[in-house]
Protein backbone atom coordinates (compact mmCIF):
# COMPACT_ATOMS: atom_id res chain seq x y z
CA UNK A 1 0.00 0.00 0.00
CA UNK A 2 2.84 2.47 0.52
CA UNK A 3 4.67 1.95 -2.96
CA UNK A 4 0.74 2.09 -4.30
CA UNK A 5 0.36 5.57 -2.21
CA UNK A 6 3.92 6.76 -3.53
CA UNK A 7 3.13 6.40 -6.79
CA UNK A 8 -0.06 8.14 -6.83
CA UNK A 9 1.72 10.42 -4.57
CA UNK A 10 4.50 11.31 -7.40
CA UNK A 11 2.27 11.44 -10.20
CA UNK A 12 0.90 14.64 -9.49
CA UNK A 13 4.62 16.32 -9.42
CA UNK A 14 4.79 19.90 -11.16
CA UNK A 15 7.74 21.06 -12.77
CA UNK A 16 8.83 23.05 -9.51
CA UNK A 17 8.92 19.95 -7.41
CA UNK A 18 11.99 20.10 -4.75
CA UNK A 19 14.62 17.41 -4.28
CA UNK A 20 13.53 16.20 -1.12
CA UNK A 21 9.81 16.14 -2.19
CA UNK A 22 11.41 13.40 -4.82
CA UNK A 23 13.80 12.01 -2.59
CA UNK A 24 11.17 11.26 0.12
CA UNK A 25 8.88 9.81 -2.15
CA UNK A 26 12.22 7.57 -2.93
CA UNK A 27 13.16 6.51 0.03
CA UNK A 28 9.38 5.30 0.81
CA UNK A 29 8.87 3.72 -2.21
CA UNK A 30 12.01 1.54 -1.37
CA UNK A 31 10.45 0.93 2.02
CA UNK A 32 7.31 0.00 0.14
CA UNK A 33 8.58 -2.32 -2.59
CA UNK A 34 10.33 -4.11 0.49
CA UNK A 35 7.02 -4.91 2.29
CA UNK A 36 5.73 -5.79 -1.05
CA UNK A 37 8.28 -8.35 -1.86
CA UNK A 38 8.85 -9.67 1.49
CA UNK A 39 5.25 -11.33 1.82
CA UNK A 40 5.85 -12.26 -1.43
CA UNK A 41 8.91 -14.46 -1.22
CA UNK A 42 7.03 -15.94 2.03
CA UNK A 43 4.45 -16.93 -0.07
CA UNK A 44 6.86 -18.45 -2.76
CA UNK A 45 8.65 -20.50 -0.24
CA UNK A 46 5.67 -21.85 1.56
CA UNK A 47 4.94 -25.84 1.87
CA UNK A 48 8.49 -26.36 0.47
CA UNK A 49 11.21 -28.61 2.75
CA UNK A 50 14.50 -27.32 3.96
CA UNK A 51 15.94 -28.79 0.87
CA UNK A 52 14.05 -27.29 -1.86
CA UNK A 53 14.17 -23.91 -0.48
CA UNK A 54 17.50 -22.97 -2.07
CA UNK A 55 16.35 -24.11 -5.75
CA UNK A 56 12.97 -22.61 -5.03
CA UNK A 57 14.83 -19.37 -3.69
CA UNK A 58 16.81 -18.95 -6.83
CA UNK A 59 14.48 -19.93 -9.28
CA UNK A 60 11.95 -17.09 -7.94
CA UNK A 61 14.83 -14.34 -7.70
CA UNK A 62 15.45 -14.84 -11.30
CA UNK A 63 11.90 -14.71 -12.42
CA UNK A 64 11.76 -11.52 -10.46
CA UNK A 65 14.52 -10.60 -12.39
CA UNK A 66 13.05 -11.46 -15.97
CA UNK A 67 10.16 -10.16 -15.02
CA UNK A 68 11.68 -6.53 -13.89
CA UNK A 69 13.15 -6.75 -17.22
CA UNK A 70 10.30 -7.58 -18.95
CA UNK A 71 8.63 -4.43 -16.88
CA UNK A 72 11.26 -2.13 -17.25
CA UNK A 73 10.85 -2.82 -21.20
CA UNK A 74 7.33 -1.91 -21.37
CA UNK A 75 7.24 0.90 -18.72
CA UNK A 76 10.10 2.56 -20.80
CA UNK A 77 8.25 2.03 -24.59
CA UNK A 78 5.03 3.43 -22.91
CA UNK A 79 6.46 6.66 -21.38
CA UNK A 80 8.20 7.37 -24.35
CA UNK A 81 4.84 7.00 -26.08
CA UNK A 82 2.93 9.20 -23.85
CA UNK A 83 5.42 11.79 -23.92
CA UNK A 84 5.19 11.76 -27.81
CA UNK A 85 1.60 12.41 -27.23
CA UNK A 86 1.68 14.97 -24.24
CA UNK A 87 4.21 16.48 -26.89
CA UNK A 88 2.00 16.91 -30.00
CA UNK A 89 -0.66 17.96 -27.98
CA UNK A 90 1.19 21.23 -26.27
CA UNK A 91 2.10 22.15 -29.76
CA UNK A 92 -0.96 22.07 -30.70
CA UNK A 93 -1.45 25.09 -28.64
CA UNK A 94 2.28 26.74 -30.06
CA UNK A 95 0.69 28.87 -33.58
CA UNK A 96 1.15 32.29 -34.98
CA UNK A 97 -2.12 33.14 -34.18
CA UNK A 98 -1.80 32.31 -30.59
CA UNK A 99 -1.52 35.48 -28.16
CA UNK A 100 0.21 33.43 -25.36
CA UNK A 101 2.69 32.02 -28.16
CA UNK A 102 3.32 35.81 -29.67
CA UNK A 103 3.73 37.16 -25.93
CA UNK A 104 6.72 34.30 -24.91
CA UNK A 105 8.12 35.10 -28.54
CA UNK A 106 8.37 38.85 -27.69
CA UNK A 107 9.57 38.46 -24.29
CA UNK A 108 12.51 35.81 -25.28
CA UNK A 109 13.58 38.20 -28.07
CA UNK A 110 13.09 41.16 -26.15
CA UNK A 111 15.86 39.29 -23.64
CA UNK A 112 18.50 38.79 -26.86
CA UNK A 113 17.34 35.96 -28.50
CA UNK A 114 16.83 35.89 -31.83
CA UNK A 115 13.25 34.35 -33.21
CA UNK A 116 14.95 30.93 -34.07
CA UNK A 117 16.66 30.82 -30.38
CA UNK A 118 13.50 31.52 -28.57
CA UNK A 119 11.51 29.18 -30.90
CA UNK A 120 13.54 26.60 -29.66
CA UNK A 121 13.73 27.68 -26.38
CA UNK A 122 10.07 27.09 -26.44
CA UNK A 123 10.18 23.71 -27.81
CA UNK A 124 12.64 22.43 -24.95
CA UNK A 125 9.90 24.07 -22.20
CA UNK A 126 7.39 21.55 -24.24
CA UNK A 127 9.61 18.26 -24.60
CA UNK A 128 10.19 19.17 -20.67
CA UNK A 129 6.31 19.33 -19.85
CA UNK A 130 5.78 16.50 -22.22
CA UNK A 131 8.09 14.27 -20.49
CA UNK A 132 6.56 15.17 -16.70
CA UNK A 133 3.33 14.18 -17.93
CA UNK A 134 4.73 11.04 -19.39
CA UNK A 135 5.93 10.20 -15.83
CA UNK A 136 3.11 11.44 -14.04
CA UNK A 137 0.83 9.14 -15.84
CA UNK A 138 3.44 6.02 -15.74
CA UNK A 139 3.82 6.47 -12.02
CA UNK A 140 -0.36 6.60 -11.61
CA UNK A 141 -0.08 3.38 -14.20
CA UNK A 142 2.69 1.98 -10.92
CA UNK A 143 0.69 2.76 -8.53
CA UNK A 144 -2.49 1.51 -9.24
CA UNK A 145 -0.90 -2.06 -10.33
CA UNK A 146 0.91 -2.21 -6.94
CA UNK A 147 -2.70 -1.45 -5.64
CA UNK A 148 -3.64 -4.37 -7.80
CA UNK A 149 -1.47 -6.46 -6.93
CA UNK A 150 -1.33 -5.66 -3.57
CA UNK A 151 -4.70 -7.03 -2.58
CA UNK A 152 -3.43 -10.31 -4.98
CA UNK A 153 -1.55 -11.00 -2.60
CA UNK A 154 -3.76 -9.99 0.33
CA UNK A 155 -6.13 -12.75 -0.97
CA UNK A 156 -3.61 -16.02 -0.65
CA UNK A 157 -4.17 -18.47 1.29
CA UNK A 158 -2.42 -19.16 4.29
CA UNK A 159 -0.36 -20.96 6.14
CA UNK A 160 2.81 -20.10 4.78
CA UNK A 161 4.88 -22.31 6.68
CA UNK A 162 7.91 -24.69 5.82
CA UNK A 163 7.44 -28.67 5.77
CA UNK A 164 9.51 -30.59 8.24
CA UNK A 165 11.81 -32.68 6.41
CA UNK A 166 10.05 -36.14 6.57
CA UNK A 167 6.94 -34.97 7.84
Amino acid sequence: MVAAGVSVWSSFFTPDVDFWSVALTRLFMGIGISCFFLPLVTINLSGLEGRQIAAASGLSSFMRNLGSSFGTAVMVSLWSHRATLHQSQLVEHITDYSAPTQTALDKLTGLGLPHEGALLWINNQIQVQAYLLATNDTMLLSGLMMLSLTLLIWWAKPPFTLKRAGG
